[in-house]
């Protein structure tokens, strides 16, 4: 029997890559992986108990589709892939120092020695700068506008980046949106002449702020909230810190030393305050223990109180001394400033 030599190497390649497409699902309904990386979201998969051979053979094609993506998900070979990546992309980025590595499409970017930065959700304001008035205007609200990393700590950046991932908007329609919503009930605790020293703010491979800006910021707003002046910040040993960014969309685990500070600052009488807040004010980055020394607080995250009506906002806003609206620079002034146009 006479064989076409094109033919044979035609129908093994194609049988070949459809065992290697195959591979990942096979491995990951057999041997799924210890460590399962996603560098978008954590994923999460509600499925029945039925492998995707009797999937195959039913006809629920929906929980088919989600098994064969739980077993890819959970491939040995796709996460060791993804961590390997991870790993040389990080050694690259901390050695070199002109190019950023970074090949994951995610929110973040890389500066120098491996500096983690955030992209812009928007460099822009699409609402005028409101003037705050009806139910908003009756509370005692203090305004914790945060910067992202790069408009504080631009010299970690790299230089070619410095050109169009700093947006310099935000800074100017902050100061205006101070000028027109300065008064006694309405107080600022400003990031942007705040943070303007030659220190360090930030976590190397995090958006966030660390210990030291914690207790900055805190200063300030227990200095005008209170009423009071020269508080003190203490220096108080060292923690080790976890940079969750980077170990989410890096992959990477980077743990750092740094110092711990505190406030020197006691009070027999705390006031009630909520904080507005996102990622910021999560118990990864804020210890809320140690705030509790200062505030009977409670917390309440943006994604819910803009599902809330202007009257049920007074309504829990009436349960408090303060609000502390803290938000980041560029979500405020795109969308979150509705808020307060209701």
């Amino acid at each position: 029997m006479n064989f076409n030599k094109n033919i044979v190497l035609k129908y093994f390649s194609l049988m070949l890559l459809c065992v290697l497409l195959l591979f990942p699902t096979i491995s990951g309904g057999i041997f799924p992986a210890d460590n399962v990386y996603s560098y978008i979201n954590q994923q999460e998969f509600n499925i029945d108990d039925r492998g995707v051979i009797q999937l195959l053979i039913s006809s629920n094609r929906a929980e088919l589709k989600k098994r064969v993506e739980k077993n890819i998900f959970e491939s040995p070979i796709r996460n060791f892939v993804l961590k390997q990546t991870g790993e040389i992309v990080w050694f690259l980025q901390t050695n070199l120092k002109y190019v950023d590595f970074q090949i994951f499409d995610t929110e973040v970017f890389y500066g120098l020695e491996g500096e983690l930065f955030p992209k812009y959700s928007n460099c822009y304001s699409q609402y005028e700068t409101p003037k705050i008035t009806g139910v908003f205007d009756d509370h005692d609200i203090l305004f914790l506008i945060i910067p992202l990393k790069q408009e504080i700590e631009k010299d970690r950046m790299l230089n070619y980046k410095k050109k169009y991932a700093i947006c310099k908007k935000n800074k100017i329609i902050y100061e205006e949106f101070i000028k027109i919503n300065k008064s006694e009930n309405k107080l600022h605790t400003n990031i942007y002449s705040l943070l303007d020293k030659d220190a360090r703010y930030f976590m190397k491979g995090d958006t966030h702020w660390n210990n030291y800006s914690v207790n900055l910021v805190f200063k300030d707003i227990v200095e005008q909230i209170y009423d009071s002046s020269d508080i003190q910040i203490i220096k108080n040993g060292f923690i080790f810190k976890t940079n969750f960014v980077i170990k989410r969309l890096g992959l990477i685990d980077l743990v750092e030393k740094e110092e711990q500070y505190l406030l020197d600052y006691q009070t027999s009488i705390k006031k009630k305050v909520l904080i507005v807040h996102d990622s910021f004010f999560e118990e990864e980055y804020v210890d809320r223990e140690y705030i509790e020394e200062f505030f009977q607080t409670d917390y309440i995250r943006w994604e819910s109180i803009l599902e809330m009506s202007t009257d049920q906002v007074n309504e829990l806003f009436q349960n408090f001394d303060n609000i502390i609206i803290e938000s980041g620079a560029d979500l405020f002034f795109s969308t979150r400033i509705l808020l307060f146009q209701k």
